[in-house]
């Protein structure tokens, strides 16, 4: 799947991110490589988040998610634990059933009339 492919070659260059290097420029004038890191790493608990029906919450990628832990480990970590929380919505129709339990549906099919 390309997204695992993209998230593999992120995880690997985060890997080696040090800190020496988190005040250096990225190609984006609005972050530098720590800021860049902890937006990335914020990324897995938002899309998690998203993906069980909760609503966005921006305010994931203004904290701290790095604090002094290597950034690589600590995406590959998140990705482990992302995986794990949305494995059941991989299962044939599990999205449809967690639908039908955020909107008061039940699984038993239409009301008798």
């Amino acid at each position: 799947m390309l997204l695992e492919k993209a998230l593999n070659h992120t995880t690997g260059l985060l890997g080696n991110v040090t800190p020496d290097q988190y005040g250096q420029p990225t190609p984006c004038e609005d972050f530098d490589v720590r800021s860049l890191a902890n937006h990335l790493v914020a990324g897995n608990p938002y899309y998690v988040t998203l993906a069980q029906g909760g609503g966005p919450d921006f305010s994931l990628f203004a904290r701290d998610q790095i604090g002094d832990e290597q950034p690589g480990d600590l995406l590959r970590t998140r990705r482990q634990g992302s995986a794990r929380r949305l494995a059941g919505r991989r299962r044939p129709g599990a999205a449809d059933a967690a639908a039908r339990r955020r909107h008061g549906s039940s699984d038993r099919g239409p009301a008798p009339a």
